[in-house]
């Protein structure tokens, strides 16, 4: 039972790692020049082309994520800084954004 608990609390940390670690991004996403955001963006969105070429996960994911990266830079920022988007968790784990998906 410990032994579940301290898992379990491992990866709460894991997670809002993971959380802050897209939310810093957001917050980058909407301050970079436009010109650079886009840039961003479009790197995200062809890993996330990448992922259903070569079926590296399950199209729940890349569907989600082409989804959210369709949104204006604001919304998308918005969403991912979120601590209740739906999937949330689950899409912060098979993140497109390198720098946020450790």
């Amino acid at each position: 039972l410990a032994e579940r608990r301290a898992a379990r609390a491992a990866q709460a940390l894991v997670d809002k790692d993971r959380l802050i670690r897209h939310q810093k991004l957001a917050v980058e996403l909407l301050l970079m020049p436009r010109k650079e955001s886009s840039a961003l963006i479009a790197r995200a969105r062809q890993e996330v082309e990448r992922w259903r070429r070569e079926r590296l996960c399950s199209p729940d994911y890349s569907d989600r994520w082409a989804q959210l990266l369709s949104l204006p830079v604001r919304d998308l920022a918005r969403a991912m800084a979120a601590d209740d988007l739906d999937w949330g968790t689950a899409l912060r784990q098979n993140s497109p954004w390198p720098v946020a998906a450790a």
